[in-house]
């Protein structure tokens, strides 16, 4: 494989699924190509790619202030309240830890009234839900640059 760096480069802009690509075989100890798209489907077939949500489940009761798990990862909050609920409040996490672009889904298997979002030291919240239906959902995102949580879904 020394010529390898005599070949010409060719930049992402002009690759093409078919295009092929040389590599070293340890099956076969030497030099094999394949297409763009076999690479593909062999990372599709052995990747392993790990759900990224961090799920929280909570089946409030009556009257709620719900504080968020503040972790890393994207947050799954499954609310399962056993009847409709007047209100509800639900404690973001710390602006200052929370990563840019970091999303949270809001799902309810129940009516909740009245929902407020406490911001928890961010500047605003964009679009949020005051509200959630029978089996409604919302998806927010926080934008660092900003210090602001938007809904985007």
């Amino acid at each position: 494989m020394t010529t390898i760096n005599q070949l010409a480069y060719i930049d992402s802009d002009n690759l093409q699924t078919g295009d092929q690509i040389l590599f070293f075989s340890t099956t076969n100890g030497c030099e094999r190509r394949t297409s763009l798209n076999d690479i593909v489907k062999f990372i599709n077939a052995n990747a392993s790619i790990p759900n990224k949500d961090v799920k929280q489940y909570v089946a409030p009761i009556d009257a709620f202030n719900l504080a968020l798990t503040d972790t890393q990862s994207d947050l799954w909050l499954i609310l399962t309240p056993s009847a409709t609920l007047a209100t509800g409040t639900i404690i973001l996490p710390d602006a200052f830890n929370t990563l840019d672009q970091k999303e949270i889904t809001i799902n309810s298997s129940q009516i909740i009234t009245s929902l407020a979002f406490n911001l928890n030291g961010a500047t605003a919240g964009f679009g949020l839900p005051n509200t959630i239906a029978t089996n409604g959902f919302c998806k927010i995102r926080f934008d660092g640059s900003f210090n602001n949580w938007y809904r985007v879904a």
